[in-house]
């Protein structure tokens, strides 16, 4: 999602993965771990606490508006926000095992395996699924800084950013980048994704999201949230129209 400048690389890849194809496990082991094909994500106690209770009141939401399957079939750029709130910024600050301040590539003993730490993030590969996935990393840093002046695009300064940096930059740049609220102002919906290429003609990539209907049903509750917002509120319900 988003208004894309530039794909610095992409590659076609297999849809399924060969380790932990069709895998979905919750355990309680050195911290809390919730497996979902081969990817893993980490929570101390708290943090679990916080998702598993925010998972349960979200899926209640969710039946309540009819088993929507997407946020607006109308507008790619809708969104349904069942849960909304912050989390501590520190990942796994009460479990040292989630090593939040470490990007680290193991090779296992285990034949052909894998194994990356993301802060609290775990992907597992194959050899070949690793060299893919870093073979587009490493494309994509070079172009990067072969295309580009990094010195002169400006930089996010401090935490707690959106993707607007609503200012929080270290200098203006040359207007290539949008820094501020308002730069967007020539898109409707900035929350699709959208391909500016070097001419400022766009392309969209959603228009298969429209394949994607919502019951009767979901549409009738959703447009009856729509003009009662103070229902939405009592639920704990944020509609957005991009």
């Amino acid at each position: 999602m988003g208004i894309v400048h530039k794909i610095l690389s992409e590659k076609k890849i297999e849809k399924v993965s060969t380790i932990f194809s069709d895998s979905f496990s919750i355990e309680v082991t050195e911290d809390f771990h919730i497996h979902f094909r081969n990817t893993r994500m980490e929570f101390d106690h708290n943090e679990w606490n916080t998702f598993a209770k925010s998972i349960t009141k979200s899926y209640f939401k969710w039946l309540l508006l009819g088993k929507p399957k997407v946020g607006d079939p109308e507008n790619a750029g809708g969104q349904i926000y069942l849960h909304n709130n912050k989390v501590n910024e520190v990942p796994g600050e009460a479990n040292q095992a989630i090593t939040a301040d470490e990007l680290r590539v193991e090779l296992q003993k285990w034949t052909d395996y894998v194994h990356i730490h993301y802060k609290w993030f775990r992907f597992d590969f194959t050899i070949d699924e690793f060299l893919e996935f870093s073979e587009v990393i490493s494309t994509s840093s070079e172009r990067l800084k072969k295309e580009f002046n990094l010195n002169e695009i400006p930089k996010r300064t401090g935490k707690f950013h959106d993707p607007c940096p609503k200012g929080k930059v270290d200098k203006k740049g040359d207007g290539t980048f949008w820094i501020d609220k308002g730069d967007n102002s020539d898109f409707k919906n900035s929350f699709k994704t959208i391909y500016v290429d070097d001419d400022k003609k766009t392309s969209e990539r959603d228009n298969d999201l429209s394949k994607v209907k919502n019951s009767k049903i979901s549409l009738l509750i959703k447009s009856f949230l729509d003009n009662n917002p103070r229902i939405c509120k009592l639920l704990g319900i944020t509609i957005s129209k991009g």
